[in-house]
């Protein structure tokens, strides 16, 4: 494709070689003064095609949006917005016959046939008021553009147009110029009106496929604030001023709204003066929902064509990608409102993506560095528990680890339980530290509390701990000072292997959430025993009214298993709801009742429920001192079941 704006774009447009013959500008008519075009469907391709200055209304003030024009005009209309008004200027009309009463536009008609848009020996019957058809103009943007042709026509009506039409009207049906009328009709033979016109004209603009004519330029960007007619607008390239004076026109949607309708942050497009001041503005609205997310770290940001920037990113998998972004995308940074500015190389972005795969919003963080206890970790997510309060994050495939911020290591090796200094943005993690050392998390009761140590009942057990210089201290999801630490106070904490502490968490045993192991269960009683991290046992009543799940279904109480590994929530010191993280994978303890050697299932009695697992093929049997017998010498007997995704592995007497 040829663009005609590579040319120089030079419109010097005065009706009587635009519009209608005969006729001059009225400059009380070039603006807003049109009286005839208020609720008109093309109220505002018109504004916008006054404010380049490039249609003009008829004196008195009325535009006649709905008048046909005529192919000469038509001639005239897109060679101008093509940037060619100079060219036709000098163009030469020897050897060129036209009809006698054509008595203006011919220097037009004649850069028309030298650009293939008017076939030559057509001049002589073209009558100067002849009105132009839906496929003469197709044709006329085919040839000013140098369109390739298309064949591809999706209207009902294609038999209708001159066959050797066609592939044009393809061409700029497919460039999205001119578009179908109701019933999916092209309507070839319709007469195309002034206000039809200006819409046409107006797409080759939104298109890209033409500039706007010098010396207007086009600007679009987001509201940052209008005070007394200065209109300060944003986008990727930076902040401008402009002056928005009170009678300039202002679309939105197919109205003309007053300025005072102009609020901050949202999109403008304007029609802007070499002197400054906007001759038109739009108010578009928001784009859609976005399409697709994509994140990563900046690597570039560079203007492209038609206020599009091009925004190069590495990507979670270390490829570098680029994206198309809208000029007026809008940019948030750390969850406020920002501009282009803040896009800058090496900063984590979240792009939103619209269905042309252009970004239309960018959300910038900093990295902010984040200390906790992973408590789960999968492949490309983990959990951390900070200051009592657990955080999802996302893990990108190309973060990094290191062990103290000396060596890396790869992200398989992190576990559940270790201590680690996250560098986030957002939801992402960009880079993790582990903090070797750390061996447990444990749970007690605080005996005595020091300027440098703490004493803890774990179990039945009492032990010193060396408090750590950095300790941290959380209670009911805030940090506090170490004073807060009581006797008494039931806590979870994290210890290394020089049994230095670096994070207490002081438990509100009337309130929260819990992840232990089951010790006990009364289902008729509704009383429920489990067991923390490191031996802590807290007992509860159940409330009438709780619930209960296994891998997101309810279950009833009584289908929880002593030794499951679940988390429970507490309120007013009652459980209100229990989840089971893990019964598959646990060990249980009951009465053999039941063995089917030919079906290779046990059942067991547990907890008054019987209950029946399958047995491993070559597991493990042993009797209470050790003996291994077959699994039908132990019924009766109480067990020790070891369960591995849900099959016995080991089978043992107590």
């Amino acid at each position: 494709m040829r663009h005609r704006n590579m040319r120089g774009l030079v419109m010097t447009l005065v009706l009587t070689a635009v519009m209608l013959s005969g006729l001059t500008a009225d400059a009380a008519t070039a603006g807003t003064e049109f009286t005839d075009i208020s609720g008109h469907w093309a109220e505002q391709p018109i504004l916008e095609m006054s404010g380049y200055d490039i249609i003009h209304g008829y004196p008195g003030g009325k535009f006649a949006p709905d008048n046909p024009v005529t192919f000469i005009e038509a001639v005239v209309m897109v060679l101008n917005t093509v940037g060619l008004s100079d060219e036709a200027k000098k163009a030469p009309l020897a050897g060129l016959s036209f009809h006698p009463g054509v008595t203006w536009g011919k220097e037009y008609l004649a850069l028309a046939v030298r650009e293939g848009m008017v076939r030559e020996e057509g001049l002589p019957k073209l009558e100067a008021g002849r009105h132009a058809y839906r496929y003469e103009v197709a044709s006329l943007v085919y040839h000013a553009l140098d369109l390739k042709p298309d064949t591809y026509l999706p209207f009902a009506d294609v038999a209708a147009i001159p066959e050797n039409y066609r592939s044009q009207v393809g061409a700029v049906a497919g460039q999205g110029i001119m578009r179908g009328l109701p019933g999916n009709l092209f309507a070839p033979h319709m007469q195309v009106t002034r206000g039809q016109m200006c819409a046409i004209l107006v797409r080759l603009i939104e298109e890209g496929l033409v500039e706007p004519p010098r010396p207007m330029t086009r600007l679009t960007g987001r509201v940052l604030s209008l005070d007394d007619g200065d209109l300060k607008v944003g986008n990727l390239a930076g902040e401008r001023v402009i002056v928005l004076p009170s009678d300039c026109p202002i679309g939105r949607g197919n109205k003309t709204v007053d300025r005072s309708t102009v609020t901050k942050g949202e999109r403008i497009r304007l029609v802007v003066g070499e002197d400054g001041k906007a001759h038109y503005a739009y108010l578009p609205g928001e784009y859609g929902s976005a399409v697709k997310v994509v994140s990563g770290i900046v690597n570039g940001k560079t203007p492209g064509l038609r206020e599009i920037y091009n925004l190069s990113i590495l990507n979670e998998y270390s490829n570098m990608e680029t994206y198309q972004a809208y000029a007026d995308a809008r940019v948030l940074k750390n969850g406020r409102e920002a501009g282009g500015a803040a896009i800058t190389a090496d900063v984590f972005v979240k792009l939103s993506l619209d269905q042309n795969n252009r970004v239309f919003r960018v959300e910038v963080h900093e990295l902010i560095k984040v200390s906790g206890t992973i408590t789960q970790i999968e492949a490309g997510s983990l959990t951390l528990r900070s200051r009592g309060v657990k955080t999802d994050y996302l893990v990108p495939r190309n973060v990094r680890v290191t062990r103290n911020i000396i060596r890396d290591i790869p992200y398989g090796e992190l576990e559940s339980g270790d201590r680690v200094d996250l560098w986030v943005a957002g939801e992402t993690v960009l880079r993790i530290d582990f903090l070797s050392g750390i061996v447990a998390q444990l749970s007690g009761m605080i005996s005595k509390v020091h300027m440098k140590e703490v004493y803890i009942y774990v179990g039945n057990e009492e032990t010193c701990y060396s408090l750590s210089e950095q300790v941290d201290i959380c209670k009911d999801g805030a940090t506090v000072a170490k004073d807060q630490l009581k006797r008494g106070d039931y806590v979870i904490f994290e210890v290394d292997s020089q049994q230095t502490v670096s994070y207490i968490e002081i438990i509100n045993e009337d309130e929260g959430e819990f992840e232990g192991t089951v010790k006990y269960l009364e289902v008729f009683n509704r009383s429920l025993s489990f067991v923390l991290a490191g031996g802590l046992e807290m007992d509860y009543s159940i409330a009438g009214g709780a619930r209960f799940y296994r891998s997101g279904d309810e279950i009833n109480l009584a289908d929880i298993v002593p030794g499951a590994k679940v988390a429970v929530t507490v309120e007013k010191h009652k459980i209100t709801e229990i989840v089971v993280i893990d019964d598959r994978n646990i060990t249980i303890t009951g009465l053999v009742a039941n063995y089917n050697p030919d079906a290779g299932r046990v059942t067991i009695e547990v907890n008054g429920y019987l209950r029946t697992y399958s047995l491993l093929s070559g597991a493990v049997v042993k009797d209470d001192s050790g003996k291994v017998v077959g699994v039908g010498d132990l019924k009766g007997c109480s067990v020790e079941a070891k369960l591995v995704e849900g099959v016995i592995n080991t089978l043992t007497g107590r």
